[in-house]
């Protein structure tokens, strides 16, 4: 029998909240639009129109992006989550809004990024002329880089809307940031599954956290890659709770996505599932899914291997070598970057790697505004693990979550960490993770004195409907 997707309205208070901005919307766009919009001409002067559509300006750019803002922002109430989930959403996409909208007027005038390729790049006739579309996420090749794949999926969407959007680079900012946006509440839900309560200011955590809020707040691969990891871990989160087989279903699809994107993320993913069903309930659905999740993480490390054609320990000691130079570049890097000659030196660098993927800049280590303020979110990141560390038993770490979470982390970060020689560049890939971490170390440095977050039983975990 086919399901049909519930829809429901919420209480008079959001449409009345959204009414009400949007009086004071047009108010201001009568009043202060002009002079405004002058303004933003001024700090997007990197913005090139003249490759794209000659005497289309700034101004009318922007103009776009603010009448698609509305519209985004009005489809939250037809989404088919809570009714009680809708205002915080509204209020959570005004502030991603303002991120993509205000502040990063100024960082695009001072600090010109990658994302301007990843919008002109899809509308210039060399990448339309070598480029079909076979659809919105058909053709992306995980052979590829990773910025190659975010201006072929911007492309497919440029195909699937009017022109007008399509040209719009402050429209295709919000898009990605809706994106990243829908991500950050999925993870907020799969954290109510597991700890069986409401905790809204979870959800205002992850939505306000500096790094979060920045850098899935433009085009980027972070918001793509958030995405596709909260489907994944939605999918683990719900194994025990739902009906087995949605839950792997969005296991699986979440996999392909995020392994399609990062071919190494697969590890990332796959590896830590064997602990899930090594302390899962004892069953032969379990030996099953154990043997499978072993044989997935066999088959994402040969893929890893493959595709940066690592056949031997030479070959891998010298695609290290090779990422770590290629990334010691730029205003951020390390002072020194390290050298691998053995697999001793990858046990010995494997620490201090992770340590800098988790918890680096601090302060001190960036002198820029934005440097200072990844600096104390890597401060309170570092003290979220000692809290969590000095507070967590032996016994905690059997929950079959929990230490999938701890392992999914570990690799990140392992992995990660020799990519690390520039912080200004791990401040934004630690977005992948962030949630999951800031998840993990707030629940396991919680007060166990409170019976309403005592740790769920192993026993909870168990593959039977």
């Amino acid at each position: 029998m086919a399901h049909k997707i519930k829809i429901e309205i919420p209480s008079s208070r959001l449409p009345l909240l959204i009414i009400t901005s949007g009086i004071i919307l047009a108010t201001g766009v009568i009043f202060f639009l002009p002079p405004y919009l002058n303004w933003v001409t001024e700090l997007g002067h990197h913005i090139a129109f003249q490759n794209v559509r000659p005497y289309y300006t700034v101004a009318n750019d922007y103009t776009t992006a603010l009448v698609f803002a509305v519209a985004l922002g009005a489809s939250i109430i037809v989404w088919p989550i809570r009714s009680k989930d809708k205002q915080p959403l509204f209020w959570a996409w005004i502030f991603k809004c303002f991120v993509s909208l205000v502040l990063f007027l100024f960082l695009e005038d001072k600090y010109p990024s990658d994302t301007f390729g990843f919008w002109a790049g899809p509308l210039a006739n060399e990448f339309k002329d070598r480029v079909v579309y076979q659809g919105l996420v058909f053709g992306i090749d995980a052979g590829e880089r990773g910025t190659e794949n975010i201006m072929l999926l911007v492309f497919n969407y440029n195909k699937l809307v009017p022109e007008f959007m399509a040209i719009s680079y402050h429209s295709i900012k919000l898009l990605f940031s809706m994106i990243a946006l829908i991500a950050i509440y999925i993870f907020y839900r799969a954290s109510v599954v597991f700890t069986r309560r409401e905790n809204i200011s979870f959800f205002w955590l992850l939505v306000l956290c500096p790094s979060l809020l920045i850098w899935s707040s433009t085009i980027s691969k972070e918001s793509i890659i958030l995405f596709t990891i909260s489907i994944y871990i939605y999918g683990v989160v719900s194994l025990n709770h739902k009906k087995p087989v949605r839950s792997l279903i969005l296991i699986v699809i979440g996999f392909i996505l995020t392994t399609h994107l990062r071919p190494w993320m697969g590890i990332v993913l796959a590896c830590p599932m064997i602990f899930y069903f090594l302390y899962s309930r004892q069953g032969v659905a379990r030996n099953f899914f154990l043997l499978l999740a072993i044989v997935v993480t066999g088959l994402s490390i040969n893929f890893f291997a493959e595709r940066f054609n690592m056949s031997n320990v030479d070959s891998i000691l010298q695609e290290m070598n090779t990422n770590i130079k290629n990334k010691s570049q730029g205003g951020s890097k390390l002072s020194s970057a390290t050298e691998i000659r053995s697999v001793k030196d990858v046990v010995l660098f494997a620490p201090v790697g992770i340590f800098t993927a988790l918890f680096r800049p601090l302060p001190g280590d960036i002198l820029t505004p934005i440097g200072l303020m990844a600096s104390l979110e890597g401060l309170v990141l570092l003290f979220l693990f000692i809290k969590a560390f000095l507070r967590t038993k032996l016994l905690e770490l059997k929950e079959p979550l929990i230490i999938t979470v701890v392992f999914m982390v570990i690799f990140w970060a392992f992995l990660y960490g020799f990519s690390s020689q520039n912080l200004g560049t791990i401040v934004r890939w630690k977005t992948q993770i962030l949630p999951l971490y800031l998840g993990l170390t707030l629940y396991l440095s919680r007060s166990r004195s409170a019976s309403t977050l005592n740790t769920p039983s192993s026993n909870s975990i168990t593959l039977e409907k």
